[in-house]
């Protein structure tokens, strides 16, 4: 065996023990480039409080769905969202919010009711919530990098007592590209359960707003029968929401 294939196995094997790094150094190194790219701490801090309109493409089991979505978010305690959908002649609405842990969701003419833990998952603030998988006490590790078409991903595994996350950034730009982790949809309109199933986040388009580096079109899939095509229409990144956004109606 040669010397070069020799080190190939060794890195492959001793990889998720820190032992040996692709391209981008360790987890720490990879987090801190992509936070670079992205913009920088300062930038990404301001996009944790503002709006987000966008529109949702959702195919379920052979079935097409169209929505309107607008959230509103004040991460990372508070955050909002707003679904007006169609399905075929069938019209859906849903608000549902969480704000210090605490959810509630509204669906259709029923009146809002408590939910343990936040409703829905932060898909367009990966990359803004980046910085604090520096400082919060995430278990940081690097895994293996993944090819995709002609992008190289370096992959970061984030753990920590709430949920356990992989990231994939694109090592030609550093920008977020993948994120995969346990996720729930739960829409009556789709008949769907909030079971967590296997979800990943795929994140393109990227545009400048505001100093930052921000996906405008992103895609989601859950399990095998579920997936969506979001694509963003207007960001606005705010300084302050009053508390009463997020209250219960």
């Amino acid at each position: 065996m040669s010397k070069r294939i020799h080190q190939t196995f060794i890195c492959a094997a001793v990889l998720a023990s820190g032992g040996c790094h692709p391209a981008g150094g360790a987890a720490r190194d990879v987090l801190q480039r992509a936070i670079q790219a992205h913009g920088g701490e300062a930038n990404l801090d301001k996009t944790l409080t503002g709006t987000i309109t966008a529109s949702f493409d959702v195919r379920f089991q052979g079935r097409s769905v169209t929505a309107s979505v607008v959230e509103v978010f004040q991460l990372p305690r508070q955050y909002k969202r707003v679904v007006d959908a169609r399905d075929r002649d069938k019209k859906y609405h849903m608000a549902c919010a969480v704000t210090d842990g605490q959810g509630w969701v509204a669906e259709d003419d029923q009146p809002a009711r408590d939910v343990p833990g936040p409703p829905t998952i932060h898909w367009h603030t990966s990359g803004a919530l980046l910085p604090s998988l520096l400082v919060n006490g995430a278990d940081l590790l690097r895994i293996p990098d993944i090819r995709v078409d002609s992008q190289v991903l370096a992959g970061v595994k984030a753990s920590r007592a709430e949920e356990e996350a992989e990231y994939y950034f694109d090592q030609k730009t550093w920008l977020l590209a993948r994120v995969r982790r346990k996720a729930s949809i739960g829409l009556a309109i789709l008949n769907d359960t909030n079971e967590p199933q296997d979800g990943e986040v795929v994140l393109s388009d990227y545009k400048d707003v505001a100093g930052v580096k921000y996906p405008m079109e992103i895609t989601f899939t859950a399990g095998k029968k579920t997936s969506f095509a979001i694509h963003i229409k207007d960001v606005q990144f705010l300084d302050h929401i009053d508390d009463a956004e997020f209250a219960k109606p």
